[in-house]
């Protein structure tokens, strides 16, 4: 795995512990957090999985 995948699966992470932690809703750390790769996809799916509600 790169660096660059390892960063955004991080970036994912703390983005999904804001949500947990209601401090934002998953649209909103999704639009922070810049991820490429498998965790853009994984955040992706997230995304269509949990609709207009938080997590």
């Amino acid at each position: 795995m790169k660096k660059e995948e390892r960063e955004s699966y991080v970036m994912l992470f703390c983005a999904l512990l804001l949500v947990k932690n209601s401090k934002a809703t998953l649209e909103q750390s999704m639009r922070l957090v810049p991820l490429t790769g498998s965790a853009k996809h994984l955040a992706g799916e997230l995304a269509r999985r949990s609709g207009p509600t938080e997590l």
